[in-house]
């Protein structure tokens, strides 16, 4: 990512114009899949609603589970059918699909097939972290640590969670590649991206939290308490559902950010010939 002497504050203001240029964009780049992504999420919760005060039996966990999947890949598909339009939309300038287009070819595949590879990986080191915390701290000395232990405690999650995101930026201009038709070639995007990493990561941390951070404080502070004391009655089931459907939206927008920064990112490193030793693939991966 080129900085051309703006800040990271410019830099986010510069990714929100280029997404919200033209809104209808966003749309048509996550296409029908993000249709049927919604619908299963507005299902979902539909549903979880109607038990809220009831513990779900046996056949209701495996309607939950069938809509969660249902959900899960639809969502996928309309995210990396998003990052690959935003990429090429970057790239040359054109949409590369329309609404109703699968927008799904060997490079979608190649893609999610490193994401659920990277997902795995994280899932697994999270689960190392977890279990050195429940080796190291007491649980009873937790319950009785003073407010300076919890600040800590935040502070060090925080570090940890930049830290992830720092990672996930650094392999996701490798990702960007992949979706262009390139050969997969993650560590030598690492190594190229060095002097730009830790500005790319401020920019998606900064761009993702002016959408992220003021939903999360509305969910916790006003409709987690809600949703935990309403009853099924149309308008409490209505406002839920609204609820849910504009979270879906923020996601996807959030989405359209990473793809340009990531995709600018990945512009950037093939003009400077920084990862020139990346071959492209040659043909049409599509």
């Amino acid at each position: 990512m080129a900085s051309n002497g703006q800040s990271i504050l410019g830099e986010v203001v510069s990714l929100f114009r280029e997404v919200f240029a033209a809104p209808e964009r966003i749309a048509r780049f996550l296409g029908m899949p993000a249709v049927f992504s919604l619908a299963a999420a507005l299902f979902f919760q539909f549903r979880s609603i109607q038990y809220l005060g009831h513990e779900p039996g046996q056949e209701q966990w495996a309607e939950f589970g069938f809509i969660f999947l249902v959900l899960v890949v639809f969502q996928t598909w309309a995210h990396m059918r998003s990052l690959s339009a935003w990429g090429g939309w970057v790239r040359t300038g054109q949409e590369p699909v329309t609404f109703l287009q699968p927008g799904f070819g060997r490079n979608e595949w190649a893609a999610t097939g490193w994401q659920i590879l990277y997902f795995f990986m994280l899932l697994i080191a999270l689960m190392v972290l977890m279990f050195g915390r429940a080796m190291l701290v007491d649980s009873t000395a937790e319950e009785q640590a003073g407010p300076g232990v919890w600040l800590a405690i935040l502070a060090g999650a925080l570090a940890v969670g930049i830290l992830a995101l720092h990672v996930t930026v650094r392999l996701g201009i490798g990702l960007m590649a992949v979706l262009a038709g390139e050969t997969p070639a993650f560590s030598r995007y690492w190594r190229a991206a060095e002097p730009l990493a830790w500005r790319l990561t401020g920019v998606v941390l900064v761009s993702q939290a002016v959408l992220q951070v003021p939903c999360f404080f509305i969910n916790r502070l006003v409709m987690g308490d809600w949703l935990t004391t309403s009853t099924t009655a149309p308008p409490d089931v209505a406002v839920s559902l609204l609820w849910t459907l504009a979270m879906a939206v923020v996601n996807f927008i959030c989405v359209a950010l990473l793809g340009v920064a990531l995709a600018r990112a990945h512009r950037a490193l093939s003009q400077d010939g920084r990862a020139g030793a990346v071959t492209v693939a040659a043909g049409d991966a599509r």
